[in-house]
């Protein structure tokens, strides 16, 4: 019998083996407590094969406590833990997102990609432009908790989205949000001009890498043309990664070619990718 603080192994991604064999329990209490705990050399068998952990099982008032990361992994379930609401997710987190545009429901679709990258919460708008002239378009998005609170909103911008085009609107979060509400709001473009058009990429998957090549096929320099690749794993956007392709101080020459290798850091497995481009004039 040893004593043995709870909350140490809640931190070291410990949980009850309910959570894996019954139905849904939730906790409501939240203290720090000694309890007294029993470990008897527990084993865990995986279809047949013992599971070597590096946290040992435990039991307490005749409950089994298992190492939930382990037990997850070894039957092919992703663990993400949320400290904001200190929630153990096993599988795929679910996103309760709420989808508001403003009135530009004819002149704009949009997806919504999110994920985890550098211990930050990313919500990326992918907007197209079904409208036949450029516009500028500008987001904001508002971040809740379960309890309806607003924990933080975010803004971006993209100086000019071309007819057909679609603009990335990146949205960085300290925390995963329980819900998320986004606006959209355009106007046309008359300064900036798109320079998409013109520029012709390439992709390709390299060992853990993806390589594009965007060449130039204007007789003028495109200015901030940039590259973002999207990651999926089993279906799901794992990470992005976006760098300038530019032979000359953000410009990519008349003619020019430049090829950039874009990485998912920092896990580096990934069964599919996309690209997207954007550059102007």
């Amino acid at each position: 019998m040893k004593f043995q603080r709870l909350k140490d192994m809640v931190c070291g991604a410990v949980i009850a083996s309910m959570v894996l064999c019954s139905g849904s329990v939730a906790f409501a209490k939240v203290a720090n407590m000694n309890i007294p705990v029993s470990f008897s050399n527990i084993k865990i068998i995986v279809d047949g094969k013992q599971l070597s952990t590096s946290k040992e099982p435990f039991t307490y008032n005749g409950t089994t406590y298992l190492p939930v990361r382990a037990v997850a992994e070894a039957v092919g379930k992703d663990v993400t833990w949320d400290g904001a609401t200190k929630t153990v997710y096993l599988g795929e987190k679910p996103q309760n997102t709420t989808q508001t545009t403003s009135n530009q429901t004819t002149e704009l679709s949009a997806k919504e990609y999110y994920y985890e990258k550098y211990g930050s919460f990313y919500y990326d708008l992918l907007v197209t432009n079904n409208s036949p002239d450029a516009l500028r378009i500008e987001s904001n998005v508002v971040a809740k908790d379960a309890a309806g609170n607003s924990i933080g909103a975010k803004s971006d911008s993209a100086p000019v989205v071309g007819s057909g085009e679609t603009a990335i609107l990146t949205h960085i979060f300290d925390s995963v949000p329980a819900k998320t509400t986004y606006t959209l709001k355009t106007e046309k473009e008359t300064y900036f001009k798109s320079a998409t058009a013109d520029l012709k990429t390439i992709s390709s998957k390299a060992g853990d890498k993806v390589l594009v090549t965007a060449t130039n096929l204007g007789n003028y320099d495109m200015e901030f043309v940039k590259a973002t690749v999207f990651f999926f794993k089993n279906g799901k956007v794992v990470g992005s990664d976006y760098k300038y392709l530019d032979d000359n101080s953000y410009k990519l020459s008349a003619g020019g070619t430049v090829t950039e290798e874009f990485e998912l850091f920092p896990e580096n497995e990934f069964d599919k990718y996309e690209v997207y481009v954007e550059a102007r004039k």
